[in-house]
């Protein structure tokens, strides 16, 4: 699946999709930190150790930008092979696209495993999740915005 793929996917999501990509990604994460480790990276306590050689993209502060998103990843030349992605956190608020930009961030973890670091940023801090979230999940996915909220909540506690 390409970049523009899962951009499609994410810009056509529904809200039982974006609800069982998220649930999806967090047995994942719960796997990565039960386990503590793999061959591409060791969790250890809080923190995520990286093998000392290949390349590392580091992705921060999005906050619902789909272009720079986009833009980023295409300019690595990330192939879910070459690269680990870390993302620093703070994909949504702000943003009008920030369900969008969240989709292809759970994506990009469900597809390449331990290749994607997500970290959690300070608007992913449970109980208060971005104030403008909420908003665009209600925008895009109608009265189960908040259901996608609430478990997105879930995701990153």
């Amino acid at each position: 699946m390409n970049l523009g793929e899962i951009a499609e996917l994410a810009f056509n999501s529904s809200a039982d999709e974006i609800i069982d990509l998220a649930k999806k990604v967090k047995a994942r994460l719960m796997d990565e930190r039960e386990k503590g480790s793999s061959d591409k990276h060791r969790i250890v306590g809080g923190l995520v150790k990286l093998p000392s050689k290949g390349r590392a993209v580091v992705i921060g502060d999005l906050h619902g930008d789909m272009e720079s998103l986009l833009h980023i990843l295409k300019q690595s030349g990330f192939t879910g092979e070459d690269a680990n992605l870390i993302f620093l956190g703070d994909y949504g608020d702000r943003g009008s696209l920030s369900p969008e930009v969240i989709y292809i961030v759970l994506k990009l973890k469900e597809m390449y495993g331990d290749k994607i670091v997500m970290l959690r940023g300070n608007h992913e801090r449970p109980p208060i999740f971005p104030h403008d979230l909420p908003i665009y999940l209600e925008y895009k996915y109608g009265e189960r915005g908040e259901e996608v909220y609430r478990c997105l909540l879930e995701l990153f506690n």
